[in-house]
């Protein structure tokens, strides 16, 4: 599912794509354009979810992210948020809609530099310099990060919404005109969530049957 799963506390998140990112490069002492090339990413079965990079203290542990999988040149996973005071207040921003970017941490263990116009493939892909192409990595942790260096990681409501804007609006409007609908029926004005269901499952259901007889 592309939403938050309030059960196990989880939303469904990009983590990683071959889009280039200004990184600082220590070799050079200058900022480059970094590009992580998918074909060469290696994780284990599961990676911490920390605070903005802080991988110095377990106090910035947030939860972890599993189900990861490598899907045309992205990073995919799913972000499972403990129920620590922290990543509670983290994942109802997500679920408002306020935090919306993510960030992977990785170890790069091969890279190669492109000069300016020259050429190389990767994963039936051409790269041209300049350029820093990390070949051979390997991703250590997922960050919420307030703001992200690479615009399309993020986690996967707010990319809907980043990428459709108009689609997530006329959702949201469908849903407003759903929930009056309801209301109107009997429902109450402030239930959401769970109790909503419950109540669409209790009444709309008895209606329907009672009108089948």
């Amino acid at each position: 599912a592309d939403g938050a799963a309030d059960g196990d506390r989880s939303i469904p998140a990009l983590l990683a794509t071959e889009d280039p990112v200004p990184m600082f490069d220590r070799r050079s002492g200058k900022v480059v354009n970094e590009v992580l090339v998918m074909s060469g990413g290696s994780w284990p079965a599961q990676i911490p979810i920390v605070d903005t990079h802080d991988h110095d203290t377990v106090r910035a542990m947030l939860g972890s992210i599993r189900n990861l999988s490598r899907e045309d040149r992205e990073l995919l996973g799913r972000t499972y948020f403990s129920t620590k005071k922290d990543a509670q207040d983290a994942f109802l921003l997500a679920k408002e809609g306020h935090l919306t970017d993510v960030s992977v941490g990785y170890e790069r263990q091969k890279v190669r530099y492109l000069a300016d116009g020259e050429r190389a493939n990767y994963g039936g892909r051409e790269y041209v310099g300049p350029v820093k192409l990390v070949t051979k990595w390997r991703a250590l942790e997922g960050s919420l990060t307030s703001i992200g260096k690479d615009q399309r990681t993020k986690l996967r409501p707010a990319l809907r919404a980043y990428l459709s804007p108009y689609d997530c609006q006329k959702e949201h409007e469908m849903d407003t005109a759903i929930r009056d609908a309801l209301v109107a029926r009997g429902m109450p004005e402030d239930a959401s969530g769970e109790v909503a269901v419950r109540w669409m499952n209790e009444n709309l259901g008895e209606r329907s049957a009672a009108g089948d007889e």
